[in-house]
């Protein structure tokens, strides 16, 4: 895959976990503000965008055998809690 192309499905991963994030925060608000039916149309959406961010990460063969997952998840909030923290 060239780069561009790799560039493209990394962002396109990156804001469909952004939005499934979002969406499922406006969900607990709606159940909060007792709509449950407006919660549930949020978790669907979720739903939706988790299935078009994990489809990104296939194409970008981001999913491996779980223990260099585990790794690869380790190293990442390593960095995260260097950086943020």
């Amino acid at each position: 895959m060239d780069d561009r192309l790799r560039d493209a499905f990394y962002q396109a991963y990156v804001g469909e976990a952004k939005a499934a994030l979002r969406v499922k925060v406006y969900a607990r608000k709606a159940e909060e503000e007792n709509l449950p039916q407006v919660a549930r149309l949020f978790r669907a959406i979720a739903a939706s965008e988790e299935v078009h961010g994990e489809r990104a990460l296939r194409k970008l063969k981001e999913i491996k055998n779980t223990e260099e997952n585990l790794a690869a998840s380790f190293e990442s909030e390593t960095r995260v809690a260097e950086v943020a923290y």
